[in-house]
């Protein structure tokens, strides 16, 4: 309680008030009546998120989103693979349009001639072409060579182009050796690299 009339001052900004009186027992402020009745506290922003999940709604979730990722992967794989029209599947169909690669323009024609070395080993020697059919240029890096056996991959590898790029309607010539695989590799894949 303050002495009546006693000035005070704010340490911090200086500021001087008179501060009022306190009320005595007879002189009680009043305690003003409530507006609503039924009021219920809402949970703070900190509450909802700290909520716990049961386990079964966490591994329902997990399993709905499991099965959704391999619906739409086994989708576009078999869309890519068979080369499909992706927008002839209902609602997935446009964003798995984007996923498919579009075809290239590039076509490839080669020959390979298999020749027995000395030291026993195969010489394999490849000639070719490899065309743009499209009507703007194509980027190339070269051609992937793979050569196939009963076992899979024997061999892979990058035959060099003297160009990195290829005009439309433009043919360029490639030639390649490979040495150092199993008589029994007979099939050769030729993938130009853009």
């Amino acid at each position: 309680m303050v002495a009546g009339g006693a000035r005070m001052r704010c340490a911090d900004c200086g500021h001087r008030w008179v501060p009022a009186p306190d009320p005595t027992d007879d002189q009680a402020l009043p305690v003003p009546e409530p507006v609503f009745e039924n009021v219920v506290a809402a949970p703070s922003a900190a509450e909802e998120h700290d909520q716990p999940v049961s386990p079964r709604t966490t591994w329902l979730r997990n399993l709905v989103a499991v099965v959704a990722g391999l619906v739409l992967a086994i989708a576009a794989g078999a869309l890519w693979a068979r080369g499909s029209d992706p927008l002839r599947l209902p609602l997935i169909g446009p964003y798995l349009a984007v996923l498919r690669p579009a075809p290239s323009t590039l076509h490839v024609d080669a020959r390979g001639l298999v020749t027995g070395l000395p030291n026993g080993q195969n010489l394999l020697e490849i000639t070719g072409t490899v065309s743009n059919r499209g009507k703007t240029p194509e980027i190339l890096h070269g051609i992937d060579a793979r050569l196939w056996g009963p076992a899979g991959t024997a061999r892979r590898w990058r035959i060099n182009i003297p160009s990195t790029s290829i005009a439309a309607g433009q043919t360029l010539a490639f030639s390649g050796t490979a040495t150092g695989f199993p008589a029994d590799a007979k099939t050769l894949s030729l993938t130009p690299v853009g």
